[in-house]
């Protein structure tokens, strides 16, 4: 879960039998220890919800650096599981009932409209996400989300998602596999040009996607071809170059807009090297060539990693109650 490049300080450097990357968990594991700790010795911690959780997969590509996808496919720059399946911890004492497990489906585009749920504001215009709610309350039965839509890269949709089916559409793919991966820092080589074919996967049954069940389940292709239609004719795809009736043009940065500080403003441009031919690319650019990245710091949270290529997804597989550390 943590990304390149990662460091441990003194107190945690060779600790964890598990080189430097095993001793940045026990250190994040120690922070978040001492931030519960800090809101419970403040009397906060009943009126908190603690929400630890992702932005993506492993980057795979980096070795003993990377993490591990427990078995899913691929990584990080992918629109299979080991992409974008990520772990989400809740706690809420008082709340959240300790121990409380889920396996519904949700993702990050949920925590927004389930923090304004509670919070009691009306979000008045379409947002993509929904309340996490029920869940929350422990109705782990419950299917606040029923559909998820896969889209990466600039506006392509690579897979859809409804209930435990996952269809993976036609498209252009990252893969890590096949290749030797790199270490400590350094990465491995990864193919940016695999065409990855439609294919249908239980992931109840099927979790790390290596069965298509596409001619067993006409039924379900049927259901999951549609609710793809549906999002093309709705967001657009690149992949089969649709527009979309509500897509819509970004808001824009002017490139010497200042980054926001307590501290006093400051301004960085970042520029990305672009990939080389051949379709190996031995370094993933988060940025576009000459794309410009805007950090703003808070006294509380830094946010400088707040945009996503496309959303992580969850099973909300651990929701972790009052009393334990997580």
């Amino acid at each position: 879960m943590p990304h390149v490049p990662i460091n441990a300080s003194a107190k945690f450097k060779g600790k964890s039998k598990q080189g430097l990357y095993g001793d940045v968990m026990m250190e994040v594991d120690w922070s978040v220890s001492e931030i519960l700790k800090a809101l419970k010795e403040t009397n906060l911690d009943k009126n908190t919800l603690v929400i630890f959780t992702s932005d993506n997969g492993p980057w795979l590509n980096f070795g003993n650096h990377a993490g591990s996808t427990g078995g899913l496919r691929e990584g990080k720059g992918t629109s299979f599981e080991g992409g974008l399946r990520v772990p989400c911890i809740m706690r809420w004492s008082g709340v959240i009932k300790e121990g409380l497990i889920t396996n519904s489906l949700a993702t990050t585009l949920d925590i927004f409209p389930t923090l304004a749920e509670y919070a009691g504001v009306n979000v008045r215009h379409k947002i993509d996400g929904v309340s996490l709610q029920p869940l929350l309350k422990g109705e782990v039965s419950a299917t606040p989300r029923e559909e998820f839509y896969y889209y990466y890269k600039s506006n392509s949709l690579e897979a859809v998602r409804w209930h435990d089916w996952k269809l993976i559409l036609p498209h252009p793919s990252r893969s890590y596999e096949n290749f030797e991966v790199g270490k400590d820092g350094l990465p491995g080589p990864v193919s940016e040009i695999v065409q990855v074919p439609q294919a249908l996967y239980d992931l109840r049954r099927d979790a790390g996607e290596r069965y298509d069940v596409q001619k067993q389940y006409p039924d379900i292709m049927e259901k999951v071809l549609q609710l793809a239609e549906k999002a093309r004719a709705d967001l657009g795809d690149e992949i089969t170059n649709r527009i979309g009736r509500n897509r819509r043009e970004p808001g824009k940065l002017n490139n010497d807009l200042r980054s926001i500080s307590p501290y006093g403003a400051s301004s960085k441009r970042t520029q990305s090297p672009s990939p080389p031919s051949g379709g190996v690319n031995t370094f993933s650019p988060e940025l576009g060539k000459g794309e410009s990245a805007i950090a703003v710091y808070s006294p509380v949270v830094r946010l400088n990693h707040c945009a996503f290529a496309g959303p992580a997804s969850f099973d909300m597989s651990t929701v972790v109650a009052r009393g334990r550390s997580i």
